[in-house]
Parts: C-alpha cells; sequence; structure tokens
C-alpha cells in the first residue's frame, strides 16, 4: 500500500524513491550516546516532524503541482528606486539595484559554478530539487549542538524562494510551496538551466545581481574571466551581502573564501594546493564608484535602521528588497543647512590632515530629531576600509568630566541643592570592598578648600564628584545617565565612572544632555520622520508617544543654571555666544579624548575630538597644543551654534520654579493663568507650558508661516485653570502630510525610584580621577560688582581663584554687596591667585 496521496511514479523515475529512503532514516533515527535524555527527545521530535513535513510535500507534490507551475517561467525582475528626503523636502540620495545583466551558464567561470554548488548545496546533481539528506544532516547537526549552524535549502529552493515566490517568511505554508515548486522545477527544467536561473538572479552586494554584475562590479571583469579566488570570494558574499561585503569588511570576506575554498577541497572540485595558493592570492578590487552626497554618515544610520529592524520585514532578504527594490519614501530630519555648519566648524578648526577627528551631533530638545550628524570625514574614500566606521553612532569613547552632570543632578535628587557645600581636597581616598583604596586627585592637584556643587561643577572639581560617587553609589549615578539616554552603551558600576572611565558615543551624549534642556523629558533620537510607498501608503511614522518625564522639571533646570556656570565662569569659555548656553567640557587621561556637550534653549549638541586611535594622545607633538574639552571642542561647538542658530530668535533659560508652602483644603487645586505662547517655536512653547500643565500639541498645514511656529492656543491667554491640567498648542507645518495630533507628552514629575545597589565592579585599566582640563596659563577675574557674598566666592572659585573678603563697617555678610575688587574685572592673571573684595553696607 502506498503511503496517503503519493503518485505511483513521477515523471523523474527514481526521484520519490530516493526521498522515501532518506524519510525511512529519519524514521529509524537514534541519537548516540553521548546526547542527553532531554536533548534526545527533542532530536527525536524535530526529526519526525521533518519526515511528516517531507511526506506531506511528496504527497501534495502530486496533487497541488499544476496549481504551481504557471509560475515557473522565468520572473521579469523589476526594481523600484528608494529615496531620502532631508527635513526640507529635498532629495538627499536613492537607493536603487545598479546592476542585473543576463548570461548563459556558459558564459559564466567554471570556478564559479564549482564554488556555488560547493559552497550552497553539494548534492546539487544528486538530489530533485529538495535534498531530504541535507535536511536530515542539518536538522541532526543543529539539534545535537544545539545551535542553528547548517541550513537544508537547495540551489533550486533558495532559487524558488527569490525568483519565483519572491517571499522569505517562515511560515509551513511557504515552504511546502517552496519544496513543492522546486520539485516541479527540477521535472522540468534541467540541472543546467537552473543553475544558470540561480547565477543571474543570486544577490552579491553593492546592488549587483547575478554573476556577471558582480563580476563587473568587484573586478572589472565578465563572469567568465574569474579565477579561482575571485569565484570563491563573491560566493562567500551570498549568505550576508551585508556582513561580508568586501568594501567595509574585507576580513570578513577574506574568511568566507578561504571557508567556500575549504568546501570546494572537501567536495573534491580543487586540490589542497590550489586552495592553498587561492588563499594567499591577493584581493584586488576595481575602485567603487559612489555617489556623494551630504550627510553620509546620517544616511547610512538610515539605511541600517531599515535593514536591521523587523518592521521592514521579518528577514534581512525582505529588508533589503524593500529597501532597495520597494519604491520608498523616506523623511528624515536632516537640516541640510545645519549639517553644511557642523561640517564647516569641524574643518575650520581641524584644518591638517594630520589632527585628529572629530564627531559633531546636534538636536532638538522636546523632540529628539536629529538635525546634523557628522561622523567622519572621509566616509567616500574608498581606499580607507574603516572610511564608514561612523564615529558619531558607533564610537564609544570615554567621556571624562562632561559625565559628572549625571552625578550633580543623582545629588540634586536626593536632596542638595547648588548651594550644598562639600570639601574639595587637592586629594580623597575611598576604601572600596576587594579593591585598592580609591583615590581621586584634582587635575592640578590643588585644593580648593570647601566648594557648594555650583562651583564644584564649574572648575570640574574631581574630589567633589568623587565624593559625590562614594556617597549616592555609582549605580544610581549610571540609572541617571541611562534614563537621560545613555541607553545602548555597557556603564560599569565603579566609582571612576563619575570621572567619565564609561565609553559612550557622541549621540548618546548629545541625547542625555537635550533632555536636560527639554526640562527631564526624554525623547528618542529620531531620523527618520515617516516612510512612504510611491503612492503615498505608510509604512512608517515616528511618533512621540515614548516621550517620558525622567527627571522632574526643577532638577532638570538647576543642573543647566550648573552648566551655565561652566560656560561663564568656568572650563568652557570659548562656549560663550550670544545666547544663553550651558554645557560640560570632558578630558580623559592622556589627552585622548576631549569634549564638549551642551545646548541652547534650541538646539543640544555634543562634539567630540580625538585620534581613532585611542592610544595616540591629543598634546605635542602629535598636536599643537594640549587638546582639552575647553579647546577644540568647545571652539567646534560655539563655531557650528553660531551659524546653525544664526536668525533665530535666542531664548532664556527658564529658573527653576518657586515652591510656597500654602496650606490648602483638601480638594483645592492652585490656579494658574494660561500664558501667550503665540509666535513662540514649539520648544520655547513647551518650555514654558510644562512648568504648569500638561501640553498636547497638533500640526497645521500652513504654507506662509515659519516651520513649528505656535499659530493657536486652548484655552486663550490669561484665562485661568487648575494647574496640572491640559493645555493644546496649534504648530504650523510646512509639510501637507504632517497635518494632525501626535500622542500627548508624558509630563509625570515623579522620579523614577532608585535601583538597588549592585556589586562594586573593578575599574577599568584606565588612571582614575581622569584630569577634566589642563590648567591654562592665565584665567580671566570674574566682574563681582553687585554680587552677595556667597556670589562672589562661587564665582572666583568657579574661576580657579581663591576669594578674600572685608566687610566694611556695619555691613552684613548675608545681605550686602561687592562693592569693590582686586585685581579688576577681565584682569589675566594665574590659576590659584588670590581675589580681594569688599562686601558694603
Amino acid at each position: 500500500m502506498r503511503p496517503l496521496g503519493l503518485p505511483r511514479r513521477s515523471r523523474t523515475g527514481a526521484a520519490f524513491a530516493v526521498d522515501r529512503t532518506a524519510v525511512r532514516q529519519i524514521l529509524r533515527y537514534s541519537p548516540g550516546p553521548t546526547t542527553t535524555k532531554v536533548s534526545r527527545f527533542a532530536i527525536m521530535v524535530s526529526l519526525k516532524r521533518i519526515a511528516v513535513l517531507i511526506i506531506g510535500v511528496l504527497a501534495l507534490s502530486g496533487v497541488v503541482s499544476c496549481t504551481y507551475t504557471v509560475a515557473l517561467d522565468e520572473p521579469d525582475f523589476t526594481a523600484e528606486t528608494s529615496e531620502v528626503y532631508d527635513a526640507n523636502g529635498d532629495l538627499i540620495t536613492s537607493f536603487f539595484v545598479e546592476d542585473r545583466e543576463v548570461v548563459k551558464l556558459s558564459e559564466i567561470s567554471e570556478y564559479m559554478q564549482k564554488a556555488v554548488v560547493a559552497s550552497e548545496d553539494a548534492r546539487f546533481y544528486e538530489h530533485n530539487g529538495v535534498d531530504v539528506r541535507g535536511i536530515l544532516r542539518a536538522a541532526r547537526s543543529n539539534a545535537e549542538s544545539g545551535e542553528v549552524g547548517q541550513g537544508g535549502s537547495t540551489i533550486t529552493q533558495q532559487y524558488v524562494k527569490i525568483a519565483l515566490l519572491q517571499d522569505s517568511s517562515e511560515t509551513v505554508e511557504r515552504k511546502i510551496k517552496q519544496a513543492v515548486l522546486s520539485l516541479e522545477l527540477e521535472r522540468r527544467y534541467s540541472k543546467d538551466t537552473i543553475l544558470e536561473r540561480y547565477l543571474n538572479v543570486i544577490y552579491f552586494g553593492n546592488g549587483a545581481y547575478g554573476a556577471q554584475a558582480a563580476a563587473q562590479h568587484y573586478f572589472g571583469k565578465n563572469a567568465s574571466e574569474l579565477d579561482l579566488a575571485e569565484s570563491a570570494l563573491l560566493v562567500g558574499i551570498i549568505p550576508s551581502p551585508n556582513n561580508f561585503d568586501p568594501y567595509n569588511n574585507p576580513k570578513s570576506a577574506r574568511d568566507r573564501r578561504s571557508l567556500v575554498l575549504g568546501r570546494m577541497v572537501a567536495t573534491g572540485v580543487i586540490t589542497e594546493k590550489e586552495a592553498d595558493a587561492a588563499k594567499k592570492q591577493q584581493i584586488n578590487l576595481v575602485r567603487e564608484v559612489q555617489q556623494t552626497y551630504i550627510a553620509p554618515h546620517f544616511v547610512e544610520y538610515v539605511r541600517q535602521f531599515i535593514l536591521n529592524d523587523p518592521q521592514f520585514g521579518e528577514t534581512a532578504e525582505a529588508r533589503q528588497d524593500l529597501l532597495f527594490g520597494g519604491g520608498l519614501r523616506i523623511y528624515t530630519t536632516l537640516d541640510p543647512a545645519m549639517q553644511r555648519d557642523a561640517e564647516a566648524a569641524i574643518t575650520g578648526v581641524l584644518d591638517k590632515s594630520s589632527y585628529p577627528s572629530a564627531a559633531l551631533v546636534a538636536m532638538e530638545p522636546f523632540t529628539g530629531n536629529v538635525r546634523a550628524l557628522v561622523g567622519g570625514d572621509n566616509f567616500f574614500n574608498i581606499d580607507d576600509e574603516n572610511a564608514k566606521f561612523d564615529l558619531a553612532t558607533q564610537g564609544r569613547r570615554q567621556s571624562g568630566s562632561s559625565f559628572k552632570i549625571f552625578a550633580l543632578i543623582a545629588a540634586l535628587e536626593h536632596g542638595d541643592t547648588l548651594d550644598t557645600v562639600y570639601p574639595a581636597p587637592a586629594e580623597v581616598c575611598f576604601s572600596v570592598p576587594g579593591q585598592e583604596d580609591w583615590c581621586p586627585k584634582n587635575y592640578d592637584h590643588a585644593g580648593r578648600g570647601s566648594q557648594s556643587l555650583l562651583a564644584a561643577t564649574a572648575s570640574s572639581t574631581n574630589t567633589v564628584y568623587a565624593r559625590l560617587a562614594h556617597d549616592l553609589g555609582p549605580d544610581v549615578i549610571n540609572k541617571v545617565a541611562r534614563d537621560l539616554g545613555i541607553r545602548d552603551s555597557t556603564l560599569g558600576d565603579y566609582y571612576s565612572a563619575v570621572l567619565g572611565t564609561n565609553e559612550v558615543t557622541p549621540l548618546e551624549m548629545a541625547t542625555a544632555y537635550s533632555t536636560i534642556a527639554a526640562d527631564g523629558v526624554y525623547s528618542p533620537p529620531t531620523f527618520v520622520t515617516r516612510i512612504t510607498t510611491e503612492d503615498g501608503t505608510i509604512v512608517y511614522e515616528a511618533t512621540p508617544d515614548n516621550r517620558e518625564r525622567v527627571i522632574p522639571l526643577d532638577v532638570a533646570r538647576e543642573a543647566t543654571i550648573a552648566m551655565e556656570a561652566v560656560v561663564q565662569n568656568g572650563t568652557a569659555k570659548r562656549a560663550i555666544i550670544d545666547r544663553p548656553t550651558a554645557g560640560k567640557t570632558g578630558t580623559t587621561n592622556d589627552y585622548g579624548d576631549a569634549w564638549f556637550v551642551g545646548f541652547t534653549p534650541e538646539l543640544a549638541a555634543s562634539v567630540w575630538v580625538g585620534f581613532e586611535n585611542s592610544n595616540t594622545s591629543m598634546t605635542p607633538p602629535a598636536t599643537p597644543i594640549r587638546v582639552a574639552g575647553g579647546t577644540w571642542p568647545t571652539q567646534i561647538w560655539a563655531d557650528f551654534m553660531k551659524n546653525a542658530l544664526d536668525g533665530v530668535k535666542p531664548s532664556e533659560f527658564l529658573a527653576p520654579p518657586t515652591t510656597i508652602p500654602v496650606d490648602l483644603p483638601a480638594g483645592i487645586v492652585p490656579v494658574v493663568g494660561m500664558p501667550d505662547v503665540s509666535g513662540m517655536g514649539l520648544d520655547g512653547a513647551l518650555r514654558t507650558l510644562n512648568e504648569h500643565f500638561n501640553v498636547e500639541y497638533q500640526y497645521k498645514y500652513v504654507p506662509d508661516v515659519a516651520d513649528g511656529t505656535v499659530i493657536g492656543q486652548n484655552p486663550m491667554p490669561g484665562t485661568e485653570i487648575p494647574a496640572g491640567d491640559s493645555v493644546t498648542i496649534i504648530v504650523s507645518s510646512l509639510d501637507p502630510a504632517n497635518d494632525g495630533p501626535p500622542p500627548a507628552i508624558v509630563t509625570t514629575t515623579q522620579p523614577p525610584p532608585p535601583a538597588p545597589e549592585p556589586a562594586v565592579e573593578p575599574a577599568p585599566p584606565v588612571e582614575e580621577g581622569a584630569p577634566p582640563e589642563p590648567d591654562p596659563q592665565t584665567v580671566a577675574v570674574p566682574n563681582l560688582a553687585g554680587m552677595t557674598y556667597s556670589q562672589a566666592i562661587a564665582a572666583i572659585q568657579g574661576a580657579s581663584l581663591n576669594p578674600n573678603a572685608q566687610l566694611q563697617a556695619g555691613a552684613q555678610q548675608d545681605t550686602g554687596a561687592v562693592v569693590s575688587q582686586s585685581p579688576a574685572a577681565g584682569q589675566q592673571i594665574a590659576p590659584g591667585a588670590t581675589v580681594n573684595f569688599t562686601i558694603g553696607g
């Protein structure tokens, strides 16, 4: 009695006889004695299921093959170009299939034919489309190893999936269809025809489809002229064109070439001697012809976003087909003018090829929209295998003292104020369980007596911040960093982290400081606003529903005040521009990395400067100066901001809300007047309203009003409403498609609960207490006129000077003001010198 539904004989003679034998082998298979009881059971279940599936396929092939045979003709491939647009709606670049040239099998090198069979389907000339023995071997190997290390798809099945089904889903229905069509294809066509079709459709990366296009693209020759080493290299690309790209990943490509050559030896199509000679052969790629365009690292981030996010396809192949042939319209947040300003600011300072590299990321507070990104200066240099490495999003480097702001925020959340005073000795030592004592020093090895948190932030005093790390715990500080935006890098919970020994990216630092600028509301960095098909169908749309308040508003504004002092009186005076500015510098040991991260009310930006080889110090003779955060990075930041915000009306940082305790009857809520925010930009309006209200906003297409301007509000200005109520503002948009309400911003003011303190891990092998900046030769004496005693002390200490106060007769220290000082304001004196001032009544 024949199996259910199985035809008595196929038109290929012994086709199913071989398959029945393999199925019987599966059903009789018993795992070896070294296999555990549980894994043996799993293997048996897995293999029995495979057997059932195969029987089903064989049965169906005789019944339903006619349903699919109409699809066996060679397909007509047409791919639609995908386009990337900037924030103005102008085209940046396109993604498209560059090349596909169909050739006969006789026009493809025999080395190429043998390599692809050996690597992709060693039993190609023995099976009938579905290699049951190959499936059995792969399943057995994968089950016993506990990993998916082998696949069972034949060349015929791969061709059916790519060319006929054009479906990469992992459903049983698709697999059965694929198997049935593969059997029917083998019944109708010769092996040479199937191999020819396969070699004309398979993707080799960089827009090259088929062996001829790949040979031309990578080697500048016809497929018939490929030698053994070249053929093995191309075949090695097939499983993952992105990962094995010989331009971007030459080592991986060489390793894959060696693997293919090994398989050719194993199948007997070449000798060991031939393989060894091919492995030693240098890879001589033709120069890659590239189109150039603005913001290439930004565009590459967008490309990788689509290629790696499962929402754009279940498999890498499906996502690749969508991007390069789906006719997408990809709308981004890139501001081309700001991008040019960013590139000009970097090249204006780092104007010699021997100088270090730089990265810059600029983003809008409240929205998270990334407006400019520079990840390097030689993206299109095909002679540099690291050219496409993105220093802005992939380059993790130690952050130096720019990390201290997270400790300041943690201290403010735990009850400190900017006036809280800590000892500031030249060196401080703390015991660390299981380790040697931790003894960080100030960068100038000088003590500063006692300092307020405001002064310690302005002067970047290591010993004060080391005490914060000891008192709060490194895990508490790292939690603040993660909440604000350091969400991809791994942060070690050791004390020296407060001084910047953890590695982070410029994108993460820009995000974290942008969150502070947004009054503590975190917005994920956004590169793409929406993606549509050519006919306007929405494929993806960014929404602000994942914004959240991560630190209280008053804490964010207190931290901003401290960072304003860094710019006005501290280590970042080069960042003074014609508008309110806040930020923090950072420099690591041996001047390997230098940072400035800062913001205005309108824009946040991070700048990193360093050699790509992190072991190279930015000190003479490698650089003409000792490069610290307060030097080149701050200068680049200031030059960028001046131009990027040219023509934008300056806004002021808002002061922390003053809370006056009032006993109100139960259930009574304070009433607040609705401010007038009409004409403001979105960021400014949100900053004003978030202090008292939950804010919702929606866009309205208005072509004759500047993009992002508030054109309406509800309730009307002056209306008295309970604090905490929701208010709505209408914001202009120049995009006709951007006309509707986004979800409301989350504005809860409750900070998240502290995380449990983990065990302290060993510090990394770097000197702890990394100096933030070098001691400049001179500093300017601050203008103390009219300041209170405490303000004058903070200003002097913030300038790395020592204060000496005197009281006029009858004057009170707490109520008086500075009436005289010596030396005079603006005079340049040595750090550590004494500034005398007199408090009058």
